[in-house]
This record gives structure tokens, C-alpha cells and sequence, in this order.
């Protein structure tokens, strides 16, 4: 999702400035305007070799921030992963860290972000919750049945399923 976005924000506008320049435009023929061969592939071997930087960095970025927030987890730091939670890089991590402490205290902030703008928390908030199994999210859940987006739909439903089949073993139904 985010690395779609990051083509579409540095890799197209590299590319069309390469295009619309005299440079790259001269370079199809093999030579730039004042004479030197494949300048313009060197130009485009730069972007692509600043964008392949660019990548590894936000890749090399988002494990730092996953081990932060597998550490609030083992350290049972429910504030800081509801904080987490509601912030849009660590999101869906904070969502999948609450759902996996089995913590009562995240339960009302995974309903919250049922409600969320951005369709990856509600899904990952959705997955949480039937991780946790609590009946008091089976009403969101069923409200999120209805969401238009097919993954948040997709993970309320598993999460419904999730929950009844807990339920149902706790009341000793099979």
C-alpha cells in the first residue's frame, strides 16, 4: 500500500521529467544534445538507483518501528500501543500487537479504530478483536459486514466467526 503510493510519488515524476527533458529525449537516439552517448540512461540509472535507496531505507525504517512495537507488547504497554494505534505508520502493527496481548484494556480502542478513516486499521482492528474473542465487539463487527471496502469485510466476518466459536465453547456448546 505504502510502497505503491512511494512509486507513484517519486517514480512517475522521475520518469516524466527524464521524458520531457532535452536530455532524455536527445538520449533515444543515443546521444544528448551536446553530443555524449546514453546520457539519459545514466539519468534513469540514478533514479532508479536513488529510488532502490529510497526503498531499502523505508523498508530498513518499518522493521526499527515493528521492533518498537513488538517491545511495548512484551513489556504489556497497552498506552503505548493504543497511542500506536491511532498513529498511520504503526497502525496496523499496534492493532495486531493489542489483538495478540489478550489484554481487556485494548478492547475498547480496537472498537474505536473499527471506525477509523483508513480501511488497513479497520481490517487490522477487525483482526484484533477476534484474536481477543470478546462478545462486546460482535455489534461493530457486524456493523463493519457493511464496510465497502472487501478486506474489512472479509476480516469482520472471520472475526464474528472467531468470536461465536469462542463463545460457544465457553458455554459448552460445540
Amino acid at each position: 500500500m505504502i510502497c505503491s503510493r512511494l512509486t507513484r510519488l517519486i517514480l512517475l515524476p522521475a520518469a516524466s521529467l527524464c521524458l520531457l527533458s532535452g536530455t532524455a529525449g536527445a538520449s533515444t537516439r543515443g546521444y544528448d544534445a551536446v553530443g555524449n552517448p546514453l546520457s539519459g540512461l545514466l539519468i534513469l540509472l540514478g533514479l532508479l538507483f536513488a529510488f532502490a535507496l529510497f526503498c531499502y531505507a523505508y523498508l530498513l525504517l518499518d522493521r526499527l518501528e515493528q521492533r518498537r512495537v513488538d517491545r511495548m507488547a512484551k513489556d504489556n504497554d497497552i498506552d503505548g500501543l493504543v497511542r500506536a494505534l491511532r498513529s498511520s505508520w504503526l497502525g496496523t502493527k499496534a492493532a495486531r500487537a493489542l489483538g495478540s496481548t489478550g489484554d481487556e484494556r485494548a478492547i475498547e480502542p480496537l472498537l474505536g479504530a473499527l471506525g477509523d478513516r483508513r480501511e488497513y486499521i479497520r481490517k487490522a482492528a477487525a483482526g484484533a478483536l477476534g484474536m481477543l474473542g470478546d462478545p462486546r465487539a460482535i455489534e461493530p463487527l457486524s456493523v463493519a459486514l457493511n464496510d465497502r471496502y472487501a478486506s474489512v469485510r472479509d476480516c469482520a466476518s472471520r472475526a464474528l466467526e472467531s468470536i461465536r466459536k469462542r463463545k460457544g465453547r465457553s458455554s459448552g456448546i460445540a
